[in-house]
């Protein structure tokens, strides 16, 4: 997922917007304090980044919603 719903101000979230103003390692960490939401089924996200997929919002395991 390429987008989330930022929970302090209600807004969102772009992941490339988001790794311009910062590293990748502090949007995680911003991601691990529930700071970002998916946009559809309002459950907290995470930050993954690999070199195949890239750096993108995730569901925990098992908690998925069919929007995103």
């Amino acid at each position: 997922m390429n987008f989330a719903i930022n929970k302090g101000d209600n807004t969102e979230e772009f992941i490339d917007s988001l790794k311009e103003k910062y590293p990748v390692d502090q949007v995680k960490k911003l991601a691990e304090k529930n700071l970002y939401i998916c946009p559809y089924c309002e459950v907290s996200l995470r930050v993954k980044s690999g070199d195949k997929r890239g750096t993108y919002f995730a569901h925990p395991p098992n908690l998925a919603c069919v929007e995103s």
